[in-house]
């Protein structure tokens, strides 16, 4: 797989892509999906695309593992997300890389312009302190460059990751399965770096071509959709034959619901100099 996509995986937020393929009706997404309608896979993705990015909340548990680069890398962790006013937290309890507990494991918030990040070997930068608060004007200022760090947020962004998937062209549905108590319908499908871009707005491919680091190899997904249109799993993974082998799957819930996303306590917080952050 990627190595953008393995490494985003590993230390840390839109891809349901624009399916063209029009499938036939053994390959239709169904009551479960389509509340009522018998819709193509390439009707539902569409539509699941439209409606993240209507979604203003969510929350996720994420799991990541394969291999980069020839080490292994193992990740599990959770996610909350809100569009308004825009904000994410991501809290990753277990990190293992090449067969090595990461002590700690690593948390990030973003919120109020603000970044602040949380591992071991950022309390050098911080006086000691925990966590790491940093503003993208900082990391500029200090030669470095802003999208290492917004590019972990893309990493799990809802509304890119769907659209990003309706460029597949031979999704199609495979049945239906129950997931966390709610009835959904499994698509699956692959899609090419080029194909995904294709599917984008040139902003959003600014986006995307940071995680899209694909070599030229394919992309595998599976998606399961409920009968609202909205993700309830999406698994990304690399094809047999890949040079890296990864998979990250996310398990979506708490759709629209109040989400209270805060800095941490202030006197935790350490304010990294902008020359340490230069050549990160």
């Amino acid at each position: 797989m990627s190595r953008r996509f393995a490494a985003g995986a590993a230390l840390s937020t839109a891809v349901v892509l624009s399916l063209t393929g029009c499938l036939g009706e053994s390959d239709s997404g169904g009551d479960a999906a389509g509340g009522g309608a018998q819709l193509t896979a390439a009707q539902v993705l569409q539509k699941t695309s439209e409606k993240t990015s209507q979604t203003k909340s969510f929350a996720a548990d994420i799991s990541a593992q394969g291999t980069e680069g020839g080490e292994a890398v193992r990740m599990r962790g959770n996610m909350r997300f809100q569009a308004d006013p825009p904000a994410f937290s991501m809290s990753f309890d277990e990190m293992n890389v090449g067969g090595q507990t990461v002590p700690g494991g690593m948390q990030m918030v973003v919120v109020d312009q603000a970044f602040y990040m949380k591992m071991p070997a950022l309390t050098q930068l911080t006086g000691g302190k925990p966590w790491m608060k940093v503003t993208a004007k900082e990391i500029q200022a200090g030669g470095g460059d802003v999208k290492e760090l917004t590019q972990q947020g893309d990493q799990f962004n809802l509304q890119l990751l769907t659209k990003i998937l309706t460029a597949s062209k031979d999704a199609k549905a495979v049945g239906t399965e129950n997931v966390g108590g709610v009835q959904t319908t499994h698509f699956t499908g692959t899609f090419s770096e080029q194909e995904a871009l294709s599917a984008l707005t040139p902003e959003e491919r600014k986006q995307a071509e940071s995680i899209l680091d694909t070599d030229g190899e394919k992309v595998g997904f599976d998606l399961w959709v409920d009968d609202q249109q909205l993700p309830r799993k999406l698994t990304l993974k690399s094809l047999p034959g890949a040079k890296d082998q990864m998979t990250m799957t996310m398990v979506f819930r708490d759709y629209s619901k109040p989400v209270q996303i805060t800095p941490p306590p202030a006197d935790q917080v350490g304010k990294a100099s902008s020359q340490g952050l230069g050549g990160t």
